[in-house]
């Protein structure tokens, strides 16, 4: 699953915790217990609905939408890490394929070279040839 999906996924139970935490806080704060008879000690209880579970479900809430930030932040990070890889490969790729036709053009420089040098020694030979032939 991606970060984006776990970030997504963490939001949305945010959203369901904040909607229970709602509605939890609608029903008032309960006690039950006995009335002490005669001077005895009055025992109650209350019920965790209310405002403490309403407090649970707003804890969650904080805590999901949390972790879903950093999910989404992480996500975000590892994007750019990403990017800054592929850059880097292409750069990588782009100086051996520079340094392949870097050798390429030194070749054909040196060839038109050799190409040129044979040309002048047939101009050469063609000139000494023709000035032979010409006579006194």
């Amino acid at each position: 699953m991606t970060l984006t999906g776990v970030s997504i996924g963490a939001r949305a139970a945010a959203n369901i915790s904040e909607g229970i935490a709602q509605g939890m806080s609608v029903p008032p704060d309960m006690w039950i217990g006995v009335a002490g008879v005669m001077g005895t000690p009055l025992q109650f209880n209350q019920l965790p609905v209310g405002n403490k579970l309403a407090s649970v479900f707003s804890t969650i809430v904080r805590i999901s939408n949390g972790l879903a930030e950093i999910a989404s932040t992480t996500g975000s990070l590892r994007l750019t890490k990403g990017g800054w890889e592929r850059r880097k490969e292409k750069w990588r790729h782009r100086v051996e394929v520079l340094g392949i036709e870097i050798e390429q053009i030194e070749r054909q420089i040196l060839a038109a070279e050799r190409r040129r040098d044979i040309a002048l020694r047939e101009l050469d030979n063609q000139t000494a040839a023709g000035a032979c032939g010409r006579g006194p």
